[in-house]
């Protein structure tokens, strides 16, 4: 906090064995690339998440290292921050850079990554290029609200009934989402009109949304996990907050 960013970066520089003149001109590339012009000469006590996140980044960047690990680098981060950090990423990985990035951006790991590896409970359960793991779960998404505030009995009589007709492959009961029924079928061609005509049949008149998609790694990792990505990061923080408050009770 009582150092400029440029301060920072001259510093790690120096940690990196680089001469002056690497220094001088790595920094300011770094800063371009960036964007840090506006901030670089100001102490980083007074950046914002978002600048501190590309000062991270530009340190780690400077020396150019063969190799890059990364842990939730674009976590808390505007929109627009998060692309500059992308298409830096992108470049360096380009150029033949290795990138190791611990995410839960779930579409960040699929623009980044050509392997993907799934944990769940730090266990690796899943591994391959995510066109793979996609391909492997096969089928079109369907998400189904049978309505705003759907019981967990009502949603497991439509996930019954949907499974006993062959309209779905599997699925689950997102508990995260309403009650959502989250189902695989196979390449839908009706855009899920006999699944609709099915459900209304049967009582479920008003549905309350349908959506159609194709499989992402949100949906590979709810098939690989059974839980989706948002509940298994708060069980995550659940337990580090845990771990934190024992460790404060012992200090």
């Amino acid at each position: 906090k009582v150092l400029t960013g440029r301060e920072h970066l001259n510093f790690f520089g120096r940690l990196a064995h680089l001469s002056s003149s690497e220094r001088r001109l790595m920094i300011e590339e770094a800063i371009e690339t960036l964007n840090l012009e506006e901030f670089i000469d100001n102490l980083t006590g007074t950046y914002s998440g978002g600048v501190k996140k590309r000062l991270d980044i530009a340190i780690a960047l400077l020396h150019r290292p063969q190799i890059l690990i990364l842990d939730e680098p674009t976590a808390g981060l505007d929109f627009d921050t998060r692309i500059i950090i992308w298409d830096l990423l992108k470049e360096y990985r380009k150029n033949g850079g290795t990138i190791l990035i611990s995410s839960h951006y779930l579409e960040e790991v699929d623009m980044l990554s050509d392997c993907v590896g799934i944990l769940d409970r730090g266990n690796l359960i899943s591994e391959g290029t995510p066109s793979e793991l996609k391909m492997r779960v096969g089928g079109d998404r369907v998400s189904i609200r049978l309505s705003e505030f759907c019981s967990m009995q009502d949603a497991e009589r439509a996930l019954n009934l949907l499974r006993s007709t062959g309209l779905c492959e599997d699925g689950l009961i997102n508990a995260d989402f309403g009650n959502s029924l989250e189902l695989i079928v196979k390449k839908s061609t009706d855009g899920g009109a006999a699944i609709l005509e099915c459900l209304k049949k049967n009582g479920f008149v008003k549905i309350f949304s349908f959506t159609v998609s194709q499989p992402s790694l949100g949906d590979v990792y709810l098939a690989a996990t059974g839980r989706s990505i948002d509940s298994a990061d708060m069980a995550a923080k659940e337990l580090r907050d845990v771990k934190q408050m024992r460790q404060e009770s012992m200090s």
